[in-house]
């Protein structure tokens, strides 16, 4: 019964490595789809988030050029609403932190 399982099990495993596509390599410029969330911060009632999320961009003087791009976001907690970009601003936006009722965010540029 053992052999059995075994042998299901592998035939399984062989079937998932045929569906995977092998068509196309990693390349550089997969790296601008890539985002990374940080520094989250939520406030003291826990109803609201704040968090920032950096992502590649290419600069558009050069093709070749790339440049790290750290946006602001803030998502209402209470109520599972969308995050909602705060910064649009070529410059990055860093360290969020909620005043102390919660009602303001203050951030680096």
């Amino acid at each position: 019964m053992k052999k059995f399982t075994l042998v299901i099990l592998c035939s399984f495993c062989t079937l998932l490595l045929f569906a995977q596509n092998g068509n196309g390599l990693i390349e550089v410029t997969d790296l601008l789809k890539i985002k990374t969330a940080g520094n989250i911060t939520v406030n003291k009632e826990g109803s609201k988030a704040a968090f920032t999320v950096t992502s590649i961009e290419a600069l558009p003087t050069s093709k070749s050029d790339y440049r790290y791009v750290t946006q602001l976001y803030s998502i209402d907690l209470a109520k599972g609403a969308k995050p909602v970009q705060l910064t649009h601003a070529k410059e990055s936006a860093s360290s969020p932190a909620w005043s102390p009722d919660g009602s303001q965010l203050a951030f680096v540029r």
